[in-house]
C-alpha cells in the first residue's frame, strides 16, 4: 500500500495502490485502540477518516526469503549499523 503525502512530506493524506507513488506504508501505525473498528476491513480503511495523520521514514526490508534475509543482513551490517 502506498501513501499519498502532504506537500511538506510530514503527514500522509491518503492511501493507494498506485506504484508511481514513492512512499509505502509498512502496516506499522501507533493508534489508540479505538481507531479499528472490530469489523472485517483493512487496516488502512479504520485510518481514512483520521487522516492526515504525521509520517515517519522507516529503513526495512521485505523479508520473504532466505536470499532477502541474506541481502538484509549484508545491508544492515554495511550501511545501517554507522550511527554517526
Amino acid at each position: 500500500m502506498r501513501v499519498l503525502m502532504d506537500e511538506k512530506n510530514a503527514n500522509v493524506s491518503g492511501f493507494t495502490r498506485e506504484t508511481q507513488h514513492s512512499m509505502e506504508w509498512t502496516g506499522i501505525a501507533v493508534i489508540k485502540p479505538e481507531v479499528i473498528f472490530d469489523r472485517p476491513m483493512y487496516v488502512y480503511e479504520a485510518l481514512e477518516p483520521w487522516l492526515p495523520l504525521p509520517a515517519f521514514e522507516l529503513k526495512a526490508f521485505d523479508i520473504d526469503t532466505v536470499e532477502d534475509l541474506d541481502m538484509a543482513r549484508k545491508v544492515f551490517a554495511a550501511e545501517w549499523g554507522n550511527h554517526d
